[in-house]
């Protein structure tokens, strides 16, 4: 997603799989999951890679729709512990509202790993047909 929002013009299409939307989001679920510890390992962990917290939002692919131009497909399964699905969700929300062009493919009864053959069949056959669709060979 973050390609898309910040050098949208060098892509015909993209894909995200459990992609980060807003990093805010993302970072307040992980506060909570950490008992609201922000000196937690993991929120340690995150802050050290992610930067200031003044930053967050201008990092963020969801804070910059409206330089999207190429399509994207979202593909996030549903239980994800790690990245929420709730991210991609918000992301295809907000492209809806704006007009672009966004699929999402939510899988239901997979996590963060996509750790079983049938999901992971189904996220590469979702991606090579949007692939051929959005970027077909010459």
């Amino acid at each position: 997603m973050a390609g898309l929002a910040f050098e949208s013009n060098i892509y015909n299409c993209a894909i995200a799989r459990s992609g980060l939307a807003s990093i805010k989001a993302f970072m307040d679920t992980l506060l909570m999951y950490n008992n609201y510890k922000p000196d937690s390992y993991q929120m340690l962990y995150w802050k050290r890679f992610i930067g200031k917290e003044d930053r967050w939002e201008s990092l963020s692919p969801l804070s910059h729709i409206d330089k999207i131009s190429a399509p994207l497909l979202l593909i996030h399964g549903v239980q994800d512990e790690v990245i929420p699905y709730t991210q991609s969700k918000a992301m295809y929300e907000a492209m809806n509202r704006a007009g672009k062009s966004v699929e999402l493919l939510s899988i239901e009864n997979v996590g963060h790993d996509f750790a079983d053959n049938v999901s992971r069949t189904h996220f590469v056959e979702a991606a090579v047909a949007f692939f051929l669709k959005h970027n077909p060979p010459t």
